[in-house]
């Protein structure tokens, strides 16, 4: 997904749970995307993990993300795999984002999944944080 914007597509119910990006398979890339004005419930963007959990070897850069949600739990900006999977590596980079007031949840980015790196991504006026909540060998 290159170069794309995602700008308050909202359905009219807030508690309706549902993403923006579902990245699926081996070796996808998002990047150069503007994504602003999610508030419903469910992360805006996540990594699913196979039930092989194997190396999924996903790219996450050079996008905006911004005005997104009005605080709630399981609002995550970007999350990374599941807990039955979270010792498995997704072996995913987060880089080169931005983050601006990204209030939907107390994780902005919530990894689940192991050996994932996480570098040179600004957060600015973010409620959340960057959330190592499961997996090991993870890079920030």
């Amino acid at each position: 997904l290159t170069n794309t914007a995602i700008v308050d597509f909202n359905p009219s119910t807030s508690s309706l749970d549902y993403r923006w990006v579902g990245i699926y398979g081996t070796y996808n890339r998002v990047d150069h995307c503007y994504f602003s004005g999610k508030n419903n419930q469910g992360p805006l963007m996540i990594i699913w993990r196979g039930n092989d959990h194997a190396q999924d070897f996903h790219q996450i850069d050079h996008n905006y993300f911004g005005d997104l949600y009005s605080g709630s739990y399981k609002r995550e900006t970007i999350r990374i795999g599941d807990a039955d999977g979270s010792l498995s590596p997704s072996s995913s980079l987060i880089t080169q984002n931005l983050f601006l007031r990204c209030t939907g949840s107390p994780d902005t980015i919530s990894v689940k999944s192991s050996s994932n790196q996480l570098r040179g991504n600004t957060f600015d006026s973010c409620d959340g944080i960057l959330t190592l909540r499961h997996g090991r060998n993870n890079t920030v």
